[in-house]
């Protein structure tokens, strides 16, 4: 073969690489788009999914661009945007350049239990409710918890990132909940008579039976002055945490009262073995500083009636008034 034969050759088969290339490298015209690149994902991964999402045309293009550029294993972790407008070259670029942090927000209302908060993060892509349940039962990753977890996970909203360790989770929880224990509290809590696990086990029927933040610190009041009083604290929250039903399925007629589990304050005198929930600052705090009194005298009965109204008795007769009128 002449030279020349082989220079025309060889100057086609540029030509035809560069139309190649150029067929494969031009924009898609596909839709702008928010696409999340996980921690751990490769140059491989990272282009197949560009290619799925209609971005590229080819990822084998990219990843091999990205390995020219030097910038294979270094794509970071984030939220990236993409335009269907952008060559091969530019969606390079973008990756080089690094995503916006990436977050899973997570919301805890106070009140769950840990079933509920398991559930809630397992919805949110965090891990599965077996995992949870396994270090939920770990009481000994807070100082104060005993048994379990349940009442020592702080109700808050969380930031976390996608694949977050469930164990990272979960402290995060923890120590916000330690926050709330401040030497000035813990030394209230001791006037009260109050260890840091029973404040925080009368803190989670506060909020299981107040119906308001406002309410909780004559809910609160009740509660102590019944414990003073050696009186059983008839909390009918305790009770259903005891037989795993909610509160509105009990049933007197079943004798659900009448069952004999660690948490029922009917049966059983003072405190219930532990948290029932995971109470928020207002309950902790709501037993901290109580209203003890109602008309100049102790406050023993509650009654949270039709609309969420709180009636708060000093006698029994008072009580069975309220229960007439009101519920």
């Amino acid at each position: 073969m002449s030279w020349t034969r082989a220079l025309t050759l060889f100057a086609g088969a540029l030509l035809l690489a560069s139309a190649v290339l150029a067929t494969l490298g031009a924009p898609t015209g596909a839709p702008a788009q928010r696409v999340v690149i996980t921690p751990g994902m490769g140059a491989g991964q990272v282009a197949e999914l560009l290619r799925r999402r209609g971005l590229i045309r080819s990822g084998v293009l990219l990843r091999t661009l990205l390995r020219l550029q030097g910038a294979a294993g270094a794509i970071e972790a984030g939220a990236y945007r993409f335009s269907g407008a952008q060559n091969l070259w530019e969606v390079a670029h973008t990756l080089e350049g690094g995503g916006a942090p990436v977050t899973v927000k997570v919301v805890i209302p106070e009140g769950y239990t840990l079933r509920q908060v398991e559930r809630r993060l397992r919805a949110a892509g965090l891990g599965s409710v077996q995992t949870y349940h396994r270090l939920f039962a770990q009481a000994a990753l807070s100082r104060y918890a005993r048994g379990s977890l349940e009442g020592f996970l702080f109700p808050a909203t969380y930031a976390f990132t996608p694949g977050e360790a469930p164990e990272q989770v979960v402290l995060a929880m923890v120590r916000r909940m330690e926050r709330e224990f401040l030497p000035s509290r813990l030394a209230e809590a001791r006037a009260l008579g109050l260890s840091p696990f029973a404040w925080v086990t009368l803190a989670s029927m506060v909020q299981a039976e107040a119906g308001s933040n406002a309410q909780m610190p004559r809910v609160a009041g009740v509660f102590l002055n019944r414990l003073r009083a050696h009186m059983p604290l008839q909390s009918d929250p305790t009770v259903a945490y005891g037989l795993h039903i909610p509160a509105n399925q009990l049933d007197y007629a079943r004798g659900d009262f009448a069952k004999p589990t660690p948490y029922n304050t009917y049966l059983l005198p003072g405190l219930p073995a532990g948290p029932i929930d995971n109470p928020g600052q207002a309950a902790l705090l709501a037993v901290l500083h109580p209203s003890l009194t109602v008309h100049g005298k102790k406050a023993l009965y509650f009654l949270v009636g039709r609309h969420g109204h709180l009636h708060v008795t000093a006698s029994y007769a008072g009580h069975l008034r309220d229960l007439r009128l009101y519920r």
